[in-house]
């Protein structure tokens, strides 16, 4: 899809009192939940980039490994790690509605599916899982979403992607994405540092 059109299909969505009520950049946040088998291990968000017309989720990488990217122990009392996560994605459409699809995270062989950052691999707690998108998905990626340009300087407000879990998965996230940690480009999947 052609820049031009995706600002055009943008600001139908957001025409008239919606506009006024709901940040452009609310729509480009996903509620994912991450599970072991059948069981939820923790809920987070992420968001949409896409990178040469792939579609690529965005999020902390210790979210996928179940890893503390700190002290490298496993978060969950459990030890378990997600092998899946559920992504709410946004009805095409239906501005505010959302439904689910499963995204595996780990081949076959057991490696991850996500891509780290080629020159810190897991020590920059971002990653970037390849999806396709679902036919009944708008993806909204953040990266063609009409912007002005960022004016950064120290002391400057900063909004966090997120989402309120009391509200559940399918909640309106609040907040204002930025890119500026996107800065860098991901390498293919490497091997996980988890146990």
């Amino acid at each position: 899809m052609q820049h031009a059109d995706f600002e055009n299909r943008l600001a139908d969505d957001f025409s008239g009192a919606i506009m006024s009520v709901i940040d452009q950049y609310s729509v480009a946040t996903v509620p994912i939940e991450m599970f072991f088998r059948e069981t939820l291990l923790s809920m987070a968000t992420g968001f949409v980039w896409k990178d040469r017309g792939q579609f690529l989720l965005i999020t902390n990488w210790h979210n996928v490994s179940g890893i503390d990217p700190f002290s490298r122990t496993h978060i969950s009392r459990t030890a378990a790690e997600p092998d899946r996560i559920r992504v709410w994605w946004n009805r095409k459409g239906q501005l505010g509605e959302k439904f689910a699809t499963i995204e595996i995270l780990r081949g076959a062989d057991g490696a991850p599916l996500w891509w780290v950052h080629p020159q810190h691999g897991d020590q920059v707690d971002v990653i970037a899982l390849p999806v396709k998108p679902h036919t009944d998905a708008e993806m909204y990626p953040i990266n063609r979403m009409p912007s002005a340009p960022l004016l950064a300087s120290v002391g400057a407000e900063v909004f966090v992607l997120a989402t309120h879990s009391e509200l559940g998965p399918a909640a309106f996230q609040y907040g204002s994405a930025g890119a500026l940690l996107l800065n860098q480009t991901f390498s293919a999947p490497i091997s996980s540092t988890s146990s």
